[in-house]
């Protein structure tokens, strides 16, 4: 490393130093701060997994223990209360480190009822932080995130030197960035809204800022909700996806939305808008259902390796007929023969057996809401089937 500013050896500022170990702040320091967590965990002989790595876990007959960990914060479960405790005293001898019952990781708020044997995810201090940072303690709540039938584009953009100072007042950037946290954590019902908002980002217009606004009233509105699991159902995983139809007004280019259910809970979910222009709504539901194909081999392949997984493929469901076609069959189609290689992966996951592409009615068509703005009634009809609710009250 350089030498440090006031700290030079006269005449010899233009040698460096060599570290003999890592020093906190250095732009090296998270990875040697890995390989030594790694190693140790490793070494008491937890195995890394490949499909995420930072899950550590051991099989042993019925027993398993997991272990997750994010920088220097860690969670740390098992069926067996004395292996898990021998673990933990063990990194202690390793690393300084104070243990607590699980009850906050990285900002979430973590229940566990073990009377009805359920376990809930939220993050009410956090939306209650996004409210008092953007001084809307007395905002009335929305009962939905996006207004139907609204459209936003770039030409929302200022358009005079007032709304270009008013936006410059506004920390629009900050507030999609803290619900883009909520919405990818436990908040699925919000991914739609915000991945909208997010997509102007670089020149926000007074209408874009409502929008947020409206994302945040609703979230004042259902701050204790969340995603509660359940040992009751045991359904494996199966996934939704769908699509819109040219819904960006820009560039007319369509939004893929999916959501990954085990055993009825939500685990994974995306609301993004597409890289090619649909010509079509076949098209565009083919290519949502080839990213939701990417999405579910890696989820197949974890629970596998974990010893979680269950035979056969995973069920996604399309409520489009003629991307299920395409899908299933191998020829090639004059309306489809210009889609790029990558998109045709879903064809190849359907023949390897890793999914199983199935038709759903549109009224049960759960990646509904990831995809379009829902009137009230629609909307909190989806936001119960995919598993947000209230959990307050546990």
């Amino acid at each position: 490393m350089c030498q440090p500013e006031g700290y030079a050896a006269y005449g010899r500022e233009a040698d460096v130093c060599r570290l003999i170990k890592s020093i906190y702040g250095l732009k090296q320091a998270p990875g040697v701060w890995n390989m030594e967590l790694n190693d140790a965990i490793v070494t008491y002989g937890l195995t890394r997994s490949q499909h995420d790595q930072c899950l550590y876990f051991r099989l042993q007959g019925e027993e398993w223990m997991a272990a997750l960990f994010f920088v220097d914060d860690a969670i740390v479960c098992g069926t067996n209360k004395k292996a898990l405790d021998v673990f933990v005293t063990y990194l202690k001898k390793k690393f300084e480190l104070r243990t607590l019952p699980v009850g906050r990781f990285l900002g979430l708020t973590i229940k566990r009822d073990r009377n009805t044997r359920t376990l809930s995810l939220s993050q009410p201090d956090f939306v209650d932080d996004l409210v008092t940072r953007f001084k809307m303690e007395s905002c009335h709540p929305n009962s939905i995130p996006a207004e139907p039938g609204l459209h936003f584009s770039s030409a929302m953009a200022p358009k005079n030197k007032e709304e270009e100072e008013q936006m410059k007042e506004v920390s629009y950037q900050s507030a999609v960035g803290a619900l883009l946290y909520l919405s990818t954590t436990t908040r699925p019902d919000i991914s739609y809204a915000v991945s909208k908002v997010a997509r102007f980002n670089q020149n926000p217009g007074p209408q874009h800022w409502i929008a947020v606004k409206r994302i945040i009233r609703y979230l004042a509105g259902t701050k204790d909700y969340g995603i509660i699991f359940s040992s009751k159902k045991e359904q494996g995983a199966l996934g939704f996806t769908d699509a819109d139809y040219g819904g960006d007004h820009d560039d007319r280019k369509s939004t893929s939305g999916c959501i990954f259910l085990l055993n009825g809970e939500p685990i994974s979910w995306f609301s993004r808008k597409q890289e090619c222009t649909a010509t079509s709504t076949t098209e565009a539901e083919f290519v949502a259902g080839s990213e939701a194909a990417k999405e579910g081999t890696w989820i197949k392949s974890l629970l596998e390796e974990i010893g979680q997984g269950k035979p056969g493929p995973i069920t996604l469901f399309c409520d489009n007929q003629g991307a299920i076609k395409v899908a299933y069959n191998q020829e090639i189609h004059r309306k489809m023969k210009h889609i790029a290689i990558q998109y045709w992966y879903i064809r190849e996951a359907q023949t390897n057996g890793v999914i199983n592409t199935s038709y759903v009615n549109t009224q049960e068509q759960l990646a509904d809401t990831f995809t379009k703005p829902l009137p009230a009634p629609r909307f909190k009809y989806l936001r119960d089937k995919i598993g947000v609710s209230d959990v307050g009250t546990l």
